[in-house]
């Protein structure tokens, strides 16, 4: 997994450094790849997605939809690019097809930003710019930082810095001073976002006493400040590596942490250019999901967020785990964040897969239909590292094919209120280890979206807890898997939406029953204050809580795959509408339609495939 994640982040690092390098060679853009031995085909994971009749103008509102589209990859080094490239040529052939560009860091001198403004200005191309620069480490560490990762720099790694060290924030502030402090014109700029893969990611690996980590002791105040030293409370020098449990509270803290950053940089930047759109880093939704972060309060301070759903890693691992993986990447961080959401679809060559064309336009569609605002692409397979316009024209002119169709596509007709809520326990998930294990709520979004077509949306407890009873909404019926911590701030509020005459399902007898404090409940019941004896129905007990219901199913319907049995997805379809929850929703059989049919003239059956 490490190994990766190195590889993709030095390959996203080289993508990026030819738009501040120097003059390009001008000539034919004609493939140039005549000395390399032909390589067999790749394999490609198929898609596979419910049948439906697909809808098409029935979902069109009147108004334009401003969806986008950016590229990131688009680069000139010997191994990507054929001989004889004019960069300048590329740029147009982009500019024609409304694409913007996505880069990895911010340039190292002002100089570069003349040149994106000519280019601007000639061809209309913006750049969304990254922001820090990856050098930022270096400066911190120069500055007096000490690394926060000691044990892996003994073994030869290269040394990392947190984000709520000191001396990286002060080199932060800095860079912008430096890059964004005089008052220019920065109508070229699509929006400054943060790193790629955030390099003050909530960290994978364990945290001891015996790590060395500088910080440590001035972190384990700050945990005690906030979280006291109840059970679960723990500082970072008491983790205790076979309770997961235990890092709970230092999550909490990070999560939190990391915000502060975020806000601060977004403060500065705003401060000195008011115009400047401010996008989050790209979180990476590969192997594990980062639901450790909490999108809620980025929503508070950022403009959009932006993901990376990783189709082909999730799915060669665990089949049917990343087919709709685009889609439940862009709900579940648009639903929480409340912000709109631009996400990576596979188009490159990765992991041994090779998306089909229909594979690519299925990605596009899953995020247009979860309420995403646009796409983001790579333009280079991996790890062959060749450029996709010239290796693979089919794949490109599909890429550009969708560019157009976005560009001009009217807004889709969303849900104008959900009814269904996914209970997503923030709080639990960060007791599952560094990296949370989120498959619970992707079981969520194809059984209730994509198979039902419920309309529905996720509600976190870290919502809840920040801001109370308006995170409940118009919502009537509310799932739940895999929560059994549950915030002190939010027992009341949920236990009164109940009250109030909502429906909560759960799966677990142990839901709602643990607080960071190490206050436990006996049971769900003690926890939200419901006594009494059940109505027993044939696959749930139904307790009543003022006009409200509690349901507890007596079989689980959170694992792979349930969409595929009948039985079980007659049942919850029973459930939603015995409880007003909705089902079949339209939004939920949109998909783009192919090159034959313009999105103007699409008849309502004419999109299947």
């Amino acid at each position: 997994m490490r190994v990766i994640r190195l590889v993709q982040k030095l390959a996203a690092g080289c993508l990026a450094l030819w738009l501040w390098g120097g003059t390009a060679t001008r000539g034919a853009t004609e493939p140039a790849y005549e000395h390399e031995t032909p390589q067999p085909p790749k394999p490609y994971v198929q898609l596979s997605v419910p049948e439906k009749k697909w809808l098409g103008k029935e979902l069109y509102a009147t108004e334009p939809g401003h969806y986008e589209v950016l590229i990131w990859g688009h680069a000139e080094t010997p191994r990507a690019m054929p001989e004889k490239f004019d960069v300048e040529e590329e740029v147009r052939e982009l500019a024609r097809h409304h694409i913007d560009w996505y880069t990895g860091q911010t340039p190292k001198d002002t100089h570069a930003y003349e040149k994106l403004q000519q280019r601007f200005e000639a061809t209309g191309i913006r750049v969304g710019l990254g922001f820090p620069r990856t050098s930022i480490i270096e400066e911190a560490l120069r500055d007096g930082a000490l690394p926060s990762n000691p044990s892996e720099v003994s073994q030869g790694k290269k040394p990392k810095v947190a984000p709520i060290d000191p001396h990286y924030v002060a080199a932060s502030l800095r860079l912008i001073d430096e890059q964004f402090g005089k008052k220019e014109n920065f109508n070229w700029v699509r929006a400054v976002h943060f790193q790629d893969e955030p390099g003050g990611e909530i960290p994978y690996y364990d945290i001891s006493a015996q790590s060395g980590m500088p910080l440590l002791k001035e972190w384990d105040k700050e945990v005690r400040a906030s979280f006291g030293m109840g059970k679960w409370g723990l500082p970072v020098s008491n983790w205790d590596t076979n309770i997961p449990e235990s890092r709970l509270a230092y999550q909490r803290f990070w999560s939190k942490e990391f915000n502060n950053y975020q806000r601060t940089m977004a403060d500065a930047l705003r401060a000195r250019h008011p115009e400047l759109a401010i996008w989050s880093a790209n979180f990476w939704f590969n192997k594990w999901a980062d639901l450790l972060f909490d999108y809620g309060e980025m929503g508070g301070f950022l403009d959009a967020i932006v993901a990376d759903s990783y189709v082909t890693q999730q799915e060669i691992d665990v089949p049917g785990r990343g087919r709709w993986n685009a889609g439940f990447v862009t709900k579940i961080v648009g639903d929480l964040a409340h912000r709109p959401v631009y996400n990576h679809i596979q188009i490159l060559e990765y992991h041994d897969a090779t998306p089909t064309p229909g594979d690519i336009r299925e990605y596009a569609s899953q995020v247009l239909r979860a309420g995403g605002q646009g796409i983001v692409c790579y333009a280079v397979d991996m790890p062959k590292y060749k450029y996709i316009r010239y290796t693979d024209p089919v794949r490109w002119a599909t890429m550009m094919e969708i560019a157009d169709q976005l560009h001009g596509l009217p807004r889709l007709k969303q849900p104008s209120r959900a009814r269904t809520g996914i209970w997503v326990s923030q709080e639990t998930l960060a007791t599952t280890g560094p990296r949370v294990k989120d498959t619970d709520p992707y079981v969520a979004y194809v059984l209730f979206g994509e198979t039902i077509g419920a309309p529905f949306r996720y509600i976190s407890d870290w919502g809840v807890e920040r801001k109370g009873a308006p995170e409940f909404g118009d919502l009537k019926i509310i799932y739940v898997a895999n929560a059994r911590f549950v915030p002190r701030g939010v027992r009341e509020p949920l236990s009164r939406w109940v009250r109030n005459g909502g429906v909560l399902v759960l799966t677990a007898p142990d839901s709602f029953t643990r607080q960071i404090d190490g206050t436990s409940f006996t049971s769900w019941k003690e926890a939200l204050g419901v006594s009494g004896k059940p109505k027993v129905h044939g696959h749930f007990e139904e307790w009543s809580l003022g006009e409200g219901r509690v349901l507890l199913l007596k079989d689980s319907f959170w694992k792979m795959g349930v969409w595929d049995d009948p039985s079980q997805v007659a049942q919850i379809r029973e459930l939603q509408l015995q409880y007003g929850g909705g089902v079949d929703e339209p939004i939920w059989r949109f998909r783009l339609p192919t090159s034959e049919h313009s999105a103007s003239l699409l008849t309502p059956d004419s999109g299947k495939d």
